[in-house]
């Protein structure tokens, strides 16, 4: 199949996205879980309170608090990007019904028009 540039309102291809987009933010809050579980063994691994100690423990508290940050600023971004798409897919349900329902209208007040020969239009 060629990819195509052109927009397409599939509500189940939305849907289908959304639990891939929610399937990756999940593995992003697991990923900073495991990298926090598997830290936690080194503290303490730069000594107690000499002046290495305090200056390595500080950088590497630091560096391990930045990474834990930097997956769930992941996590919570993916988590909007879901939200986008629910709304997308929000409105495009409500556009297709509002759609249908003034088709089904139109079908409705249309019925019967020029049935029996009776049109007043150019014959």
């Amino acid at each position: 199949m060629v990819a195509s540039e052109a927009y397409e309102a599939d509500p189940g291809r939305i849907e289908a996205a959304i639990g891939e987009i929610e399937a990756i933010a999940a593995q992003s809050l697991a990923m900073v879980g495991e990298f926090t579980d598997g830290i936690a063994s080194y503290a303490g691994w730069e000594g107690v309170d000499d002046e290495y100690a305090i200056e390595a423990g500080g950088q590497f508290s630091l560096s391990v608090l930045g990474v834990t940050q930097t997956g769930q600023a992941i996590a919570d971004a993916v988590g909007s990007i879901v939200n986008g798409r629910l709304l997308e897919l929000r409105e495009i349900t409500s556009t297709q019904g509002f759609a249908q329902e003034n088709i089904d209208a139109a079908v409705t007040a249309t019925h019967g028009i020029g049935a029996g020969g009776e049109g007043g239009g150019r014959h």
